[in-house]
This record gives C-alpha cells, sequence and structure tokens, in this order.
C-alpha cells in the first residue's frame, strides 16, 4: 500500500512537470520498480529503455480546456405544490395580471385577496361622561330697538294750584303796578324782573324813556 501511494505522487509530480513544457500536447514516459521507485525517461521512450523487471507507462497528455458548451434545454415544470402564490393559472410563467399590485415585481404582496365587504355596524356605545364648562363666548352685537309699549294708566290727581304768577312792564302811560285779581299778593317784585309760581312764570320790563319799572307779582287765590 505504502510502494503504492509513493508511486502515486511520483506520477503527479512527473505531469505537473509534463504540464509546464511548451508541447500542446505532451506525453510522459515512466519507468517503475516493484519497490515504487519512478525514472522519469522524457516525452518519446521505449519500453526497453526500462530497466530489467521495471514497469514501462506512458502518461497520456491533455490538451488545452475547450470553449464552454451551449446551455442545455430548460427544465420541466415542477409538481403542482410548488407553484407560487401569484401564479394563478399555474403555469409556472409570468402572465398579464398576475401582478395585482402592479410594482413591477412578482411576489408575495400579489398574492392577497379582494378587499372583503364591509362588516355590519357595531352597537351604540355608552354616553361618555360630561365635559368640562367652555369658555365665555364672546358678546353678540346688539339686537334691534323693539316696538313701543303700550299707554300707561293715567297718572294721579296732583296737589291744587295753591299760587300764580302776574307781571306787567314799565310804560309812560297807564298803571305800571301788578293786580293779584280777587287772590292775595304773595310777592312783587319791580324794575327788570322775574317770578316763578306753582302755575308758570312770568318777567317785567323797565321803560327807560319814563322811568317806569316793570313789576312781578306771585298771588295766592
Amino acid at each position: 500500500m505504502k510502494r503504492f501511494a509513493m508511486v502515486t505522487v511520483v506520477v503527479a509530480m512527473a505531469v505537473a512537470q509534463a504540464f509546464s513544457q511548451p508541447t500542446s500536447v505532451p506525453r510522459l514516459h515512466l519507468c517503475v520498480s516493484t519497490t515504487g521507485a519512478v525514472q522519469i525517461i522524457g516525452f518519446f521512450g521505449l519500453p526497453t529503455q526500462c530497466p530489467a523487471g521495471w514497469r514501462y507507462i506512458i502518461v497520456p497528455g491533455v490538451g488545452p480546456q475547450g470553449p464552454s458548451g451551449p446551455p442545455g434545454p430548460q427544465g420541466p415544470p415542477g409538481s403542482p405544490g410548488g407553484l407560487m402564490c401569484w401564479d394563478t393559472n399555474g403555469n409556472g410563467a409570468i402572465d398579464p395580471g398576475e401582478d395585482r399590485n402592479g410594482d413591477g415585481v412578482l411576489n408575495a404582496l400579489d398574492c392577497q385577496g379582494p378587499i372583503g365587504p364591509t362588516g355590519p355596524r357595531g352597537a351604540q356605545g355608552s354616553t361618555g361622561a360630561t365635559g368640562s364648562q367652555g369658555p365665555a363666548g364672546p358678546m353678540g352685537p346688539q339686537g334691534a330697538v323693539g316696538p313701543a309699549g303700550p299707554q300707561g294708566q293715567p297718572g294721579a290727581t296732583g296737589p291744587a294750584i295753591t299760587t300764580f304768577a302776574v307781571c306787567v312792564n314799565g310804560s309812560g302811560s297807564g298803571s305800571n303796578t301788578c293786580s293779584c285779581g280777587g287772590g292775595t299778593l304773595v310777592s312783587r317784585t319791580t324794575s327788570e324782573c322775574f317770578v316763578t309760581s306753582d302755575t308758570g312764570s312770568c318777567s317785567g320790563s323797565a321803560e327807560p324813556i319814563s322811568g317806569h319799572t316793570g313789576q312781578c307779582c306771585v298771588c295766592r287765590p
């Protein structure tokens, strides 16, 4: 077993040396003894060149690597259990309409079903707690003037008349003295005068030429 391993290593080294030569297809000639010793003859040789009892071996040459062959045909579709979820017709190919979300990529996002119908309306919830009082709003504009109210009731009768006023102006001819008629004189004022009574007021003026003064009297009935 050790002898065979040694022969293998020596042959491998000889092959590597053969490939390093400038020939296109080298053929190496070797002699191998029964003890595993190796004698390299060269790229050309004859069995008679090996010692007696040695084995004559020719290592075939290997040419340069050829060009790559054409790609093989596409394999058959897989089993139905291996279909993609977006492959709606199961033909293993990309067909129009299978890109359901229109993003240009076929993946699990295209496997979503259509939106379902709207569910029934839920029950009315309980009334929530009353919120806090909000701030007061701004004052609104003043409203229009309302209609006039109804006529009020007549007032109570006032007190009886107690005084009245009598006035005369100063004159060059005639009397310039105020008279209370049948009443009683309460007060009299002369010259330029003015008096006020319970029933009203009056005034009297003087006559500059004659020098007669006016009079104002307050009388009582």
